[in-house]
């Protein structure tokens, strides 16, 4: 379903969130449903998520690191070649040097580690937010 977008107003972000454990996805879509002025979409998978990415323009993805099949940083190189301009925030369980490395190479945003921290995730993707504005 879409939002409805008022008149003068800027188009919603559409914003992918993409991570295997549900708990996770419905966190951080309630999280940023709380924002105004988003679409929310979700995936359980690197390939669900890329699927989305062939159809859908996202402004921001923000995506797991550890997944069955395809990990975060595959995906977002993936994600690079369909939408390069896309936002990318990952989401692991401990970063490491290697990690990060990769992650810059592939112009991620930002880091963020878990557990997950409500009100750092909703000051990340309001300063994202307004970036793009």
């Amino acid at each position: 379903m879409e939002q409805a977008v008022q008149p003068g107003s800027t188009p919603a972000k559409q914003v992918l969130i993409v991570d295997d454990e549900i708990t996770i996805t419905w966190l951080l879509r309630e999280t940023l449903e709380q924002l105004s002025n988003c679409r929310i979409w979700t995936a359980a998978g690197g390939e669900e998520a890329l699927a989305l990415c062939e159809t859908i323009s996202f402004d921001l993805i923000i995506t797991d690191y550890k997944m069955p099949g395809m990990d975060g940083l595959t995906l977002a190189g993936a994600i690079r070649r369909l939408q390069p301009y896309t936002v990318i925030v990952l989401l692991t369980g401990g970063s490491s040097e290697d990690i990060c490395q990769r992650a810059s190479a592939l112009a991620i945003r930002k880091i963020l580690n878990k557990p997950l921290r409500l009100s750092i995730i909703r000051e990340t993707i309001t300063k994202i937010f307004t970036e793009m504005d």
